[in-house]
């Protein structure tokens, strides 16, 4: 199994449009509900679902667009509405214009997807590989390398008072380059206080 983070934006952006927000809608296909209760305006703050062994595979429908400048009732003009078979990982979250998905289930499915939301939104992915299951939501969309640096560092006492090691101990431990495992540290913290921080 594989999961996809990634984070959409509508490409209608007006003066009248951008002033009400970005309107955002995820549910079941049939009910139009999202975890027993309507979601149809913008995203809720990224909320992690109740982890389970394996993630439930169900098909969710997802809409994306803008407001006008009345707010979510007023010309609400949705400029995708696409279908994904997969398990929903956390609730949407909201950025700046557009809101961010996480999804697990066939790497097939969720290239595709992302394939087919390109063609009509702005999209970028921030991680597409293995599923890793119950993982804070802050590290959740670290590349693998940078995950592996982050603990080594932490299991060494890199971040201990006093510091028990050096960049030049993870390096070790990781079998790399002092630089690039320095770097891959970097990346990391940096995403780790983004999203604590956002």
């Amino acid at each position: 199994m594989h999961e996809l983070i990634v984070e959409i934006k509508a490409r209608k952006t007006t003066r009248a449009s951008h002033a009400g927000g970005v309107a955002f809608g995820i549910g079941h296909p049939r009910s139009g509900h999202v975890g027993g209760r309507k979601h149809t305006g913008a995203a809720d703050p990224i909320t992690p679902v109740s982890p389970a062994p394996e993630p439930k595979v169900e098909p969710w429908s997802v809409k994306i667009g803008t407001n006008g400048p009345g707010g979510p009732r007023h010309q609400r003009t949705w400029d995708a509405e696409l279908e994904i078979e997969a398990a929903l990982v956390a609730y949407p979250g909201r950025i700046d214009d557009g809101v961010r998905l996480h999804f697990a289930g066939d790497s097939k499915v969720l290239s595709r997807f992302v394939q087919q939301v390109r063609k009509k939104l702005v999209v970028r992915v921030v991680r597409l590989g293995p599923y890793r299951q119950n993982l804070p939501y802050a590290l959740a969309a670290l590349t693998d390398v940078q995950l592996r640096a982050l603990t080594a560092a932490h299991q060494l006492g890199y971040y201990e008072i006093p510091r028990k090691a050096s960049t030049e101990d993870v390096a070790k431990a990781l079998k790399m380059h002092k630089g690039t495992a320095g770097e891959h540290l970097r990346r990391a913290e940096r995403h780790v206080f983004a999203e604590l921080l956002r």
